[in-house]
């Protein structure tokens, strides 16, 4: 079959499924690894890999446009996904059932490429901080914040939140206007702006001459750069609490920061809500409570030689005591416990005092992906290599009987 004999669909499959597309797309992997690497000594962690490898398109600023120059992690997993599948379905179609072993190791690493994308997408890690003799069902993100509007009872107690999550706030940007509505509310959500990282300063001082949003009893939402360690940003926005459809009229009437200690109360027909800022939070299917936490420094400094936490793990009214250590964490329903640090700050390692804990917890759904991925594969390479060696062996009798003849 000659060139002009292909048709261009032939043509795309040759392409999508080439040797040198896997390789380009491998080349691409190796480049944005070294820039994000530079770049994460600016910009941190948490924003170099939101905008390397958590993207479709990393995007640069070319002459005040932004310009998508460079494919992100995340679109170059599909491209080298679609490319090993088709390459292994062309495979098996030229070889037989004796491609069968190379198929099958393709389809582990498709199985770490699905992996990955899947954790990418749903995973969920913070922290869950507990003190000896405490309880905790829930953890928080690190960087992640989202909007709790609850109502107060008469006692001025708040009750369950109505939650407006991180993913709708995120994306609002300084002077930005979003309207947020609920049938649960006699009211209208109206955010005027958000700022990544901010702090309220006095409107009298010197430096909130410079600040362009508006006064609030006195302060102003100065903007800050985003900190390097992304967990140390403190967001903060303008909001108001207008009527149903009438948010076009309002404006900015109560400030909401990351650090405020008490929420901001609002009142609606003769009723009480309670807003505020926190960190992003997701309940765990069970408790932990922290029985004792150990500790011991290092011989003549303040630095942690070892440090664990005797805890017991409690679920429909069974307990299991369980200790995390430095290099063993707790594994359960699909979370695990990893244990992080400990305080408060300037305890000695003597007992004496009460201790908390500060786990880091994270739950991806995708956890055992990468191990499943790793036999599947193996076995597959074990297949082809046992039906290599079994051609080799074939030959080599071949051979031995033509010698004889």
């Amino acid at each position: 079959m000659s060139k002009k004999d292909i048709s261009p669909g032939q043509r795309f499959l040759r392409f999508i499924s080439s040797f040198g597309l896997a390789c380009t797309v491998l080349t691409l992997f190796f480049i944005l690894t070294f820039l994000g690497t530079l770049e994460q000594v600016e910009h941190g962690l948490y924003e170099t890999q939101k905008r390397y490898f958590d993207s479709l398109f990393v995007w640069y600023d070319v002459g005040g446009v932004d310009l998508p120059l460079i494919p992100g992690v995340r679109l170059l997993m599909w491209v080298l996904f679609v490319n090993m599948l088709s390459a292994s379905i062309l495979k098996i179609r030229k070889k037989g059932w004796k491609g069968a072993g190379l198929l099958i190791a393709h389809l582990g690493i498709l199985l770490l490429l699905v992996g990955g994308a899947i954790g990418l997408q749903f995973k969920k890690y913070g922290a869950m901080m507990i003190w000896e003799g405490d309880k905790a069902s829930e953890f928080e993100s690190y960087t992640e914040w989202q909007l709790d509007i609850m109502p107060v009872d008469d006692e001025g107690k708040a009750t369950e939140a109505l939650v407006i999550p991180a993913g709708q706030i995120d994306r609002i940007g300084s002077g930005e206007m979003r309207v947020f509505t609920s049938d649960d509310l006699p009211f209208d959500m109206v955010v005027h702006g958000r700022e990544q990282n901010s702090m309220p300063v006095p409107a009298g001082a010197p430096m909130s001459a410079s600040v362009k949003g508006d006064e609030i009893d006195g302060y102003k939402l100065m903007s800050m750069k985003p900190a390097k360690e992304a967990e140390r940003n403190l967001p903060g926005m303008y909001v108001s609490f207008p009527e149903s459809g009438k948010a076009d009229e309002s404006k900015p009437e109560a400030m909401l920061w990351g650090g405020d200690v008490a929420p901001y109360t609002v009142e609606k027909d003769g009723k009480r809500w309670a807003v505020r800022l926190v960190k992003e939070k997701w309940k765990v299917p069970f408790e932990i409570k922290l029985k004792d936490f150990h500790f011991e420094y290092f011989p003549g400094t303040r630095k942690a030689r070892v440090y664990r936490a005797d805890v017991t793990k409690i679920e429909n009214g069974d307990e299991r005591d369980v200790r995390i250590s430095m290099n063993e964490p707790l594994r359960h329903k699909g979370y695990t416990f990893f244990q992080s640090s400990f305080g408060p700050s300037g305890a000695d390692d003597k007992g004496d005092q009460r201790m908390y804990t500060v786990l880091a917890v994270m739950k991806n759904p995708a956890d055992h992906w990468p191990l499943a991925s790793l036999i599947v594969s193996g076995v597959g390479l074990l297949i082809h290599f046992m039906i290599k060696l079994g051609d080799y062996l074939k030959k080599q009798r071949k051979a031995q009987s033509k010698e004889v003849g």
